[in-house]
């Protein structure tokens, strides 16, 4: 399978991660994704960064076109190998949707843990 790459130009076949956005879909390798200078806490804003990346979205408009678009949800699928570290009931799971409010304010580590639902 191949999907439109989420840190790169082109494309990655066999994605560890998938994220959807309506009718959009991009794809990752491995953990870098998930880190950057800007937001090296928030491993959430970091993907939405790339996300907002890929829809040009300018930086100085990106808190009102999140605020925009707050309720809508980035569908994460994991397709990868959790490590052993990891609890298993978070193993277990698979398909994650977070409402862009929770992936840029908020990220996984506060209040948007609450919000997030499982498939």
């Amino acid at each position: 399978m191949l999907v439109r790459a989420l840190i790169f130009d082109g494309y990655v076949s066999d994605p560890h991660w998938v994220y959807r956005w309506r009718e959009l879909e991009w794809g990752a390798r491995g953990v870098a994704h998930f880190y950057g200078p800007e937001h090296p806490a928030s491993s959430c804003r970091r993907v939405m960064s790339h996300i907002l990346d890929r829809l040009e979205i300018e930086p100085a408009l990106r808190d009102a076109w999140c605020a925009m678009h707050a309720d809508e949800l980035i569908v994460h699928e994991f397709r990868g190998e959790w490590p052993r570290s990891i609890p298993r009931e978070v193993r277990r799971r698979r398909v994650f949707q977070v409402p862009v409010r929770s992936m840029w304010s908020l990220g996984l580590a506060s209040e948007g843990v609450e919000r997030v639902g499982t498939a």
